[in-house]
């Protein structure tokens, strides 16, 4: 709710919709918070963009979604969070 209310304001970015950037968002086609497919939200594809700038390799976001799940396994989330 905190994320909501301060994304509203001009001079804050909220990064709600970053765990699902990749599968949900560019591969199964979800809308950005704005409305828009995060494929065509400007916000997105800038952000994007400029990631990618700095990669030496194009990000696939199929691989990228993989990748975030291996990583990340949600059986995993309370001994990763016990360890910050």
């Amino acid at each position: 709710m905190v994320e909501n209310v301060l994304g509203q304001l001009q001079t804050f970015f909220t990064l709600g919709e970053l765990r699902n950037l990749w599968l949900g968002g560019l591969v199964e086609g979800q809308s950005c918070g704005c409305g828009q497919p995060i494929s065509t939200c400007p916000v997105w594809i800038d952000i994007i963009e400029r990631a990618q700038e700095l990669l030496p390799f194009r990000l696939d976001p199929r691989q990228v979604a993989a990748w975030q799940e291996d990583i990340f396994k949600w059986r995993n989330a309370r001994r990763m969070l016990a360890q910050t």
